[in-house]
C-alpha cells in the first residue's frame, strides 16, 4: 500500500510539474490497511515533494482507521495526518467529510457554517 501510494504521489509531482496540473488537494490514507507505516509514508510524502519543489501549504492529510488509540493518533502526528476515527456507516462517514471541508473553509478563512 505504502509503495503504491508513493507511486500515485511521484505521478502527481510528474503532472504537477510537466503538464501543470494541481496537485492533490487532500491525502487521504486509511490506517486499516495493515502494509502502511503513517509516519514512514508522511516523511516520505515530504521529502520527495520537497526535492521536487512541491509546496504542500494548500495539501491536507488525513488518516482513517477503526480503532480509536493514542498511539495511531500520535504516529499520525509525527506523520503530518489528523486522525479521524471511521464512522461506520455510509451516511456517518458523509457526515464526517463535511465536517472536513466545513473545517477546511473556516482555516481557510473562510465563512464560518453554523447549522442551526
Amino acid at each position: 500500500m505504502e509503495d503504491g501510494g508513493m507511486d500515485k504521489i511521484q505521478q502527481k509531482i510528474r503532472d504537477f510539474q510537466d503538464k501543470g496540473k494541481p496537485f492533490y488537494k487532500y491525502i487521504i490514507v486509511n490506517l486499516d490497511e495493515v502494509t502502511i507505516i503513517i509516519e514512514r509514508f508522511g516523511r516520505s510524502i515530504k521529502r520527495v515533494c520537497g526535492e521536487n519543489k512541491v509546496k504542500l501549504d494548500d495539501t491536507k492529510f488525513y488518516a482513517f482507521s477503526s480503532i480509536n488509540d493514542e498511539k495511531i493518533e500520535m504516529h499520525c502526528k509525527k506523520g503530518g495526518f489528523r486522525f479521524y476515527l471511521k464512522a461506520g456507516s455510509k451516511a456517518g462517514e458523509l457526515d464526517l467529510f463535511r465536517h472536513m471541508a466545513i473545517e477546511d473553509e473556516e482555516t481557510a478563512g473562510g465563512p464560518k457554517v453554523v447549522k442551526g
